[in-house]
């Protein structure tokens, strides 16, 4: 699994491979970096190909962060097994949380424009 934050123009978390217990941690540091930056956060799981519960809980880590600074979370999933996982666990029910296909369309769902 690899973790990359970017900080501008809107603080992102982007993951590739299989996020699980043994590997969570780091991603919620970055999480936790990432929400220092500004109250929106981007996660970034486009390259994501599977995440277990401790996965999954992440989502819920970076929208606590980001509602701390009255923020808001696009979470960027193409992989149809994550996306199903998330939706089942509520994620796109989430008041602050816009669940996207596309990095754009994260980054315009947080008022990024062009």
């Amino acid at each position: 699994m690899d973790v990359k934050l970017t900080k501008k123009p809107i603080p992102s978390v982007t993951v590739a491979g299989e996020v699980d217990l043994s590997n969570a941690d780091r991603v919620e540091a970055a999480i936790k970096q990432a929400s220092e930056t500004g109250p929106d956060i981007i996660l970034n799981l486009s390259e994501a190909t599977y995440l277990d519960s401790a996965g999954a809980n992440l989502v819920f880590v970076a929208c606590r962060q980001a509602s701390k600074r009255n923020g808001h979370v696009a979470l960027v999933v193409k992989n149809k097994n994550v996306r199903r996982m998330l939706e089942v666990l509520g994620a796109d029910c989430v008041p602050n949380v816009a669940l996207r296909e596309g990095l754009a369309d994260a980054m315009k769902a947080l008022g990024v424009t062009d």
